[in-house]
């Protein structure tokens, strides 16, 4: 016979338990996991209050319910974005006509010239490939340091041989929101966070910063 380690009575079963404090244990044991998992479920449950919470008070820091109203009562909202593109681009062209001046530029940038030689190494894309399925499209492009020899023929830029160099170049995209463009709460949120300093008083940037720490 072997005695019990649990409560000092001799059985004849084989190991250090006999059957009735094995059955115990073991329904002990039961109640504990039943008891860690109901309290993992009840946390769960209460960061999903604190977070549905949370993202309350973000949605109305931030008005996106009144900019919501807004575009189901028919207006028409534009975002806006800006990406920087550093290139190490160069261009030898033939002739371009500067008479619409801005407006060439822009169409230089655009890639919307006659050119004989073009050359742009280090040029990737695909962010504004991905921005454009999401909906955004090409507003308008700043150059940066940009330099070229222009002599100027009635009208006409004559370019032989000379080069049109830039470091790189702003590029500004609009996405617009109406009934027929809708985007979600979560896009917006998004949208405004990455722009807080744009569009919140340093109060309300310091109360977002907190909800979103958490």
């Amino acid at each position: 016979m072997n005695k019990c380690s649990y409560c000092g009575k001799y059985s004849n079963t084989l190991g250090s338990l006999c059957d009735d404090c094995k059955s115990l244990l073991d329904e002990k044991q039961k109640k504990l996991q039943e008891s860690i998992a109901k309290t993992k479920e009840n946390e769960k449950k209460v960061q999903e209050a604190i977070r549905k919470e949370n993202r309350e008070k973000i949605i109305e820091i931030m008005k996106i319910n009144k900019l919501m109203e807004r575009i189901n009562n028919g207006e028409r909202v534009f975002l806006y974005e800006t990406i920087f593109f550093l290139s190490d681009s160069r261009s030898q062209m033939r002739y371009v006509n500067i008479s619409k001046g801005l407006g060439a530029m822009i169409d230089l940038m655009k890639g919307n010239v006659d050119t004989s030689i073009t050359n742009t190494e280090h040029f990737d894309a695909s962010q504004i490939m991905k921005m454009g399925i999401e909906g955004w499209h090409i507003v308008s492009t700043i150059p940066r340091q940009f330099s070229v020899s222009m002599p100027n023929i009635d009208g006409v830029a004559v370019l032989n041989g000379s080069n049109i160099t830039f470091n790189g170049y702003y590029v500004i995209l609009q996405k617009e929101l109406s009934k027929d463009c809708y985007v979600s709460h979560d896009f917006l949120i998004d949208y405004f966070k990455r722009n807080m300093d744009k569009f919140f008083s340093d109060l309300d940037i310091l109360k977002l910063n907190e909800l979103f720490s958490i």
